[in-house]
């Protein structure tokens, strides 16, 4: 959580994690046409 705390103000209080500028700017972050950090599962 302490990690989490430093992008997101999200905590387990909440059922979920409704931060569009966490998911735009970490999760689903695109560079040269592909997620920067998602990978797809083999």
């Amino acid at each position: 959580m302490e990690n989490l705390a430093k992008i997101t103000k999200w905590d387990y209080s909440y059922d979920t994690l409704d931060d569009e500028q966490f998911w735009n700017n970490y999760v689903l972050l695109k560079e040269n046409g592909a997620y920067r950090y998602l990978k797809r599962l083999k």
